[in-house]
């Protein structure tokens, strides 16, 4: 029966593959972006081994039958799903697209049995995939401060006279940083993916499968701790292995060491699954070669949808490709605030300032400090105010980043607004506690904002660069920074806490006034 369309057969193949066809363009944008990034560069070889994997699993299934059509509710929700993602140019749903729709293509071609076998190594390709909502930079500190504290613990034991500061390790001749290349998620990716791919090749049921791979993320952290302990040995008898070729070589044997580590528990799994059913487990084993049907075609509206999205994700992917992403800078500063803090506040006794700092960890946003030092009763107070912020500014993590560890934060309701405080530790002898708020040109004093607003303001911000090529000035509200820091030899009590409260309250209604003076924008 001739339904109209081309009957050649790369035209049938065509239409049949039309649904992850569609969101191919922003999809090749991710992947092109993730080739790019050490974390994620492994994400081509992946693919190509799922997509090897998925072959090689299907091609012995013998006479195989579509599934069911897939109700046209369930394709059209799909679609406008795809709709809403190509307009806002999100590459990652748009891959997680792409990963879908070709399970349903297998679905629609060969049934559960094809899908079983299309499954497992398509899901793989999720190693290589950053997670969202700020989980990618939460698992890059998870593991960086466990690989630290586990070195701790090894160099303790191997009586190295050492210290440990945040993500730094010191030692009296040279103190290193350990950074997210040694301990973040590239290896994770690489030996999670390794872990998933070869329990896919091997057939392994789910619960070893599963074992595996948790046995991986375990593994992970060993082969941190290896790398960093390795590069401290070095450096202890005069090699450096913290760049150039040594360091690539060294990043290679460790994974190798990975690698043999994973395979080991894969044997030992299989020795368990073996000794608990008391005999060999035998996998069948296909000798005909996968017949494939004569497929019924999608309907003409889903390869006239999929035709109109893919040239939509053309569009969007080439506005994707062709704006820069603008750079943040901030063009304007207060001048020097020498009048504005009295020589003692709440109790406390200036002992120096004002000071105007740019500190380098801040010269790419041009966001300049001015300080003060106060003192009472034995402690020293860092005062400063902030200049100035796109929105709101986590200063705790700067505090982190320097090599503080952060104990304990809370939001407290402050008499103009909220107030950030948070207790820090460094070295086991240094205590730390930290006030602070910001306030934004429109007269607000704001704290952490919630989920649903951070990420609507990210999108906006995003569509503004995508669509008119612009950054985030006018979205998010300028802010300026006022904080209060006390470092200590032990933790302050709670009359402590509360007199580093009132320094900052005191100096809050100083600055108050004097952040945003009328006229500026």
């Amino acid at each position: 029966m001739n339904s109209g369309w081309p009957s050649h057969r790369w035209a049938t193949a065509l239409r049949l593959a039309c649904p992850p066809l569609a969101a191919m363009p922003l999809s090749l944008v991710l992947a092109a972006s993730l080739s790019g990034q050490p974390d994620f560069e492994i994400f081509p070889l992946l693919a190509s081994i799922a997509a090897l994997l998925a072959w090689w699993r299907s091609r012995g299934l013998g006479e195989i039958q579509p599934g069911r059509p897939l109700g046209s509710a369930v394709i059209l929700a799909g679609f406008a799903l795809l709709l809403v993602v190509t307009m806002l140019g999100i590459q990652r749903i748009s891959l997680l697209w792409l990963l879908a729709a070709t399970l349903a293509v297998g679905w629609h071609i060969g049934g559960m049995p094809l899908l079983r076998a299309w499954a497992p190594p398509l899901a793989c390709v999720l190693w290589a995939i950053p997670p969202p909502l700020g989980w990618h930079a939460w698992i890059t500190r998870q593991l960086q401060s466990g690989a630290v504290e586990g070195c701790h613990q090894v160099l303790m034991a191997s009586e190295v006279l050492h210290a440990v500061r945040g993500l730094l390790i010191a030692l009296p001749e040279h103190t290193f940083f350990v950074s997210e290349a040694c301990s973040g998620v590239r290896s994770l990716c690489a030996m999670g993916a390794f872990a998933s791919l070869w329990a896919v090749f091997m057939t392994r049921p789910a619960w070893h499968a599963g074992a595996l791979v948790a046995s991986a993320i375990g593994w992970v952290l060993v082969v941190n701790m290896a790398r960093i302990l390795a590069i401290i040995a070095g450096f202890k008898l005069g090699w450096n292995l913290s760049d150039g070729w040594p360091h690539a070589a060294l990043g290679m044997a460790v994974f190798g060491l990975g690698i043999t580590l994973i395979a080991g528990t894969d044997i030992g799994l299989a020795m368990l699954s073996e000794w608990w059913i008391s005999r060999p487990k035998t996998l069948p084993q296909a000798t005909e070669a996968t017949r494939w049907p004569q497929t019924k075609p999608w309907p003409r509206w889903v390869v006239s949808a999929s035709a109109a999205i893919f040239i939509l994700q053309c569009s969007v992917s080439t506005l994707v490709l062709a704006r820069a992403v603008p750079q943040w800078r901030a063009t304007a500063h207060l001048p020097p605030l020498a009048g504005a803090l009295a020589g003692s506040i709440a109790g406390w006794s200036r002992v120096s300032g004002p000071l105007t700092v740019e500190s380098p960890g801040m010269m790419a946003l041009g966001v300049r400090s001015q300080q003060w030092v106060y003192a009472r009763e034995g402690l020293t107070a860092q005062v400063a105010m902030d200049d100035y912020f796109p929105g709101w500014h986590p200063l705790d993590d700067c505090y982190v980043f320097g090599g503080w560890i952060r104990l304990e934060t809370r939001v407290l309701p402050g008499l103009p607004g909220p107030v950030v405080t948070c207790e820090l530790e460094r070295d086991g002898a240094r205590h730390g506690f930290l006030a602070f708020g910001l306030k934004t040109n429109d007269g607000r004093w704001i704290g952490p904002p919630e989920v649903v607003e951070r990420y609507s303001v990210a999108l906006v911000n995003h569509l503004k660069h995508l669509y008119l090529g612009q950054d985030v000035s006018g979205t998010e509200s300028p802010s300026r920074q006022v904080q209060v820091f006390v470092d200590s030899t032990r933790p302050l009590d709670e009359a402590g806490r509360a007199r580093a409260l009132e320094l900052f309250e005191a100096v809050r209604a100083a600055f108050d006034p004097l952040l945003w003076p009328a006229g500026e924008p």
